[in-house]
């Protein structure tokens, strides 16, 4: 049998086998069995969610009598849970629904990198622990900003993700509050991260009565 695991989603307890033991231990054995991937088998091309077996064979794995076996699958088949095909030693049971229990690895939405794995997988930004851990919620503010990036279509790949890092702590050394910066591109839409311009010294009002009328206070004053 090879190695890795199934997935069972909570509704199960909603399914109408869930409480019948035997029908319940047959069709997950089934689901554990069942090919993950299409493989040839003593000239037999077992798909996957399908396996080849048999009454015998099931009743020696669960520990329960054929006539429990044959009933068991008398119920999944009535509920075209699955279908069984008889061969001339052994039977191909194919799971039905097999797809939607079992979601092929490519169809999985990618995972978030967390900081620490980022940190372990680039020597370059070894520092950022350092420099970032300190900033009060920094962790939950960046997981923002990266779920922003995968709204906006642009998710960060691990070397996009380390290349802001790495800009979010020169910021921080520089005193600037990336925590802001963040914010400001969640805000305005941005993919980039961005230093707040500082804003420009406002004109002194005598020079602005000078552009606006020709004469300042000062001309007043003298007149």
């Amino acid at each position: 049998m090879s190695a890795g695991f199934i997935k069972l989603h909570r509704k199960m307890t909603e399914w109408e086998w869930y409480q019948d033991a035997n029908t319940f231990r047959l069709f997950v054995h089934l689901i554990i069995r069942a090919n993950h991937k299409d493989k040839k088998w003593e000239g037999h091309l077992v798909k996957r969610g399908q396996l080849i077996t048999g009454r015998k064979a099931l009743a020696k794995e669960l520990k329960i009598s054929e006539q429990s076996i044959r009933t068991a699958i008398t119920h999944l088949v009535a509920t075209k849970e699955l279908t069984t095909q008889p061969t001339n030693r052994h039977t191909i049971i194919t799971l039905v629904n097999y797809d939607s229990y079992q979601t092929k690895e490519k169809n999985q939405p990618a995972k978030q990198p967390t900081i620490n794995q980022l940190l372990t997988t680039n020597k370059n930004v070894k520092n950022i622990n350092i420099l970032l851990r300190d900033v009060p919620e920094f962790e939950i503010n960046w997981n923002e900003y990266y779920k922003h990036r995968t709204q906006m279509r642009k998710p960060l790949t691990e070397k996009a993700a380390n290349m802001a890092l790495n800009a979010l702590s020169t910021f921080h050394l520089e005193g600037v509050d990336v925590i802001s910066v963040m914010n400001s591109s969640i805000q305005n839409g941005w993919t980039g991260l961005f230093k707040p311009q500082k804003s420009k010294p406002k004109q002194q009002e005598d020079e602005l009565d000078w552009f606006s009328t020709g004469w300042s206070r000062k001309d007043a004053e003298f007149n």
